[in-house]
């Protein structure tokens, strides 16, 4: 019988992997500072969100999410996004025309 996907083991056995991404996000200019606890968790519940059920499947995900959540952690083009939920700073709403506000 074959054992039940767990996510949270397939993150700890590949965790040096988020750590390197987590750390190639600190060298980069656009770096807004979280934690690599903090972005250990987005890739966690990214991942979550997706679901995976095999290992397989986890891995082809991983980079992906590790890459989404990298783009949301770094100033972009000089707007600055909030963590993980894709909205808009204040700041850089007050760049955009009106119309689009």
């Amino acid at each position: 019988m074959a054992t039940k996907f767990q996510l949270k083991n397939f993150l700890s056995e590949n965790r040096e992997e988020v750590i390197g991404k987590f750390n190639e996000l600190k060298e980069e200019q656009h770096y807004n500072g979280v934690s690599l606890k903090q972005f250990m968790l987005e890739v966690f519940n990214q991942m979550n969100q997706n679901n995976p059920r095999s290992d397989k499947k986890a891995a082809s995900l991983l980079p992906f999410v590790m890459g989404d959540v990298y783009y949301n952690n770094s100033k972009v083009g000089g707007k600055e996004y909030t963590l993980s939920n894709g909205m808009m700073s204040e700041a850089a709403k007050r760049q955009l025309p009106s119309s689009m506000r």
